[in-house]
């Protein structure tokens, strides 16, 4: 039973040794204030990362006053995840399993929100210690193998060889990580917790002379890695480990060395009750009563809230008592062990309970997160396939638009060719009909023949030789183009033969008549034939 139960208490205290992935992987050169500065951020963020160092180093009282300095306020929102969950942890190693609680839910909760799968298998980790220190060794080893899935792609981290140590301790194929643990050995900057690993090794050996050999293997690491508290535990397991193994001298060896680390100071008496139960369980079983006795009142004026500890050593006393052949003191204190372990197994139950109702929660949080981001991933495919659908369909239409356009134009250009060609026609029709003249329906008649404006001009001078003058005198401002003008809108030629014979659009025809209208004066375009004929007619051409 003893031996069981300082297995347990060992374990717990290795426990604290390793927690947290984010114990700020640089080297172990962080100081007090080391990176304090002017950013209060920084500042808060550095404080946090002492106290989980602090409790890496199993300094809980150190990592406590660290975390009451934390203005939690001013962290950002994923850091706060980080610092419910370090504060969560303490609170279960200093056994203030309520509010422990309470800070892990909250911790999921922030971690859950944040997406971090750094964190999330930080929290895996601290889940793993938790049921490993609760004797859910099957929920333990689950949490442990949720943490390696993501460690396992980052082997070089601190935190990857404490997950690999808690599945030695909790999975049925410890071996395959023990090796993986100790490759990891290698590594300059895991070296120092060489201790750590031969540790947790010992505590998985049923061959007492093979777990006392890797206990002294551990010790031998002990100073780069380990308190004196650590030491402590280190001593007292390795004197049960010799008294179980019928070695009473080596006992009462490794148990005076651990009284000389005792007697030092530094180690609280509250962190000795283990020790003390220790102690006293060696002493009574060779018949060393008094000093069993004082040592187990040590350990009941010591053990606190902590029942399963007070309990053992109520049990102790009760062995004790019996040895004395006080047997109604030893009924009273073994009716005293016997609700102790009643209530610790109640409280248990409860904790257990609680711990899988938070665990759950989390689960069903994380399935719910994973569907809304299903959804949303989902939603925002199907709005890209609908914006992509209506890009393609705009193309196309456009392509599409482009084409009827182009067929339009080119039927809209066919047609107004062919329209000025009708009206050209008529206006020609109407200026031979209101001028009634036989020469400007022989120009016309005429004009198909000539194939372009200097033949025409030559034919035009051999009937009407000072028409030029004559313009000239009348209009002498007037250009050689505008003279050309004059003369195919003398001959009533429709705009169409003026253009052909110009080599100028029809446009430019209906521009230029414009402009001979200001020129004259004339109400309207019609006028001009009109106009120019009279020019013909009575300017006295000059001498």
């Amino acid at each position: 039973m003893i031996a069981h139960i300082y297995s347990g208490y060992l374990c717990a205290v290795y426990i604290v040794l390793f927690i947290f992935t984010s114990c700020d992987h640089s080297k172990s050169n962080i100081r007090d204030g080391a990176y304090f500065g002017a950013d209060e951020k920084m500042r808060q963020e550095t404080m946090l990362k002492l106290a989980r160092r602090s409790l890496y180093e199993n300094d809980l009282d150190r990592s406590d006053s660290l975390l009451h300095k934390v203005d939690s306020l001013k962290l950002s929102k994923s850091t706060l995840g980080i610092y419910y969950l370090t504060k969560g942890f303490l609170d279960y190693k200093n056994g203030s399993m309520d509010s422990s609680f309470e800070n892990i839910e909250t911790a999921s909760n922030l971690i859950s929100e944040s997406g971090s799968q750094e964190q999330k298998a930080q929290l895996d980790l601290v889940w793993g210690l938790v049921f490993e220190g609760s004797y859910l060794l099957s929920e333990a080893e689950k949490s442990f193998y949720s943490a390696w899935n993501y460690y396992q792609d980052h082997e070089g981290s601190i935190d990857a060889f404490f997950t690999l140590l808690g599945l030695v301790r909790t999975s049925h194929v410890k071996e395959i990580f023990m090796k993986k643990a100790e490759i990891l050995l290698t590594n300059e900057e895991m070296e120092k917790f060489r201790s750590f690993f031969y540790h947790s090794k010992a505590l998985c050996t049923n061959d007492l002379n093979q777990q006392q050999k890797l206990f002294q293997e551990a010790l031998k690491y002990n100073n780069e890695s380990m308190n004196l508290r650590n030491e402590l535990n280190l001593y007292t397991s390795m004197a049960l480990n010799r008294f179980e193994s019928n070695y009473s001298d080596s006992a009462f060896y490794y148990l005076s060395k651990a009284e000389k680390l005792i007697s030092l100071g530094h180690i609280p008496e509250s962190k000795l009750v283990h020790h003390y139960i220790i102690k006293a369980y060696i002493n009574l079983k060779t018949d060393k009563l008094k000093i069993a006795e004082k040592a187990i009142a040590k350990a009941i004026s010591n053990a606190g809230s902590f029942k399963g500890l007070l309990g053992e050593a109520y049990r102790q006393k009760y062995f004790i008592q019996m040895a004395y052949g006080n047997y109604e003191s030893a009924n009273k204190y073994l009716l005293i062990y016997i609700n102790l372990k009643k209530e610790e197994f109640q409280k248990r139950q409860d904790y257990q309970l609680a711990l899988l109702s938070i665990k759950y929660e989390l689960q069903m949080k994380e399935g719910e997160i994973q569907r809304l981001n299903l959804y949303r991933y989902l939603i925002v495919m199907a709005s890209f396939i609908l914006v992509l659908a209506m890009t393609i369909s705009f193309i196309a239409y456009k392509k599409k638009v482009k084409k009827l356009i182009t067929f339009l134009k080119i039927k809209l250009s066919t047609t107004a060719n062919r329209l000025d060609e009708l009206i050209y026609k008529s206006e020609g029709d109407h200026d031979t009909f209101s001028n009634n003249s036989d020469n400007s329906n022989m120009h016309k008649s005429h004009v198909s023949n000539f194939k372009n404006w200097a033949e025409y001009n030559s034919w035009f001078s051999v009937y009407y030789p000072y028409f030029y003058e004559k313009l000239k005198k009348k209009h002498p401002k007037i250009s050689p183009k505008n003279i050309r003008y004059c003369i195919c809108f003398f001959c009533g030629l429709s705009i169409y033969d003026t253009s052909r014979l110009l080599g100028v659009s029809s446009d430019g025809v209906r521009k230029a008549k414009k402009n001979l209208q200001r020129l004259f004066g004339l109400k309207n375009v019609q006028d001009i034939q009109l106009y120019l004929r009279e020019i013909e007619r009575k300017v006295i051409p000059p001498s």
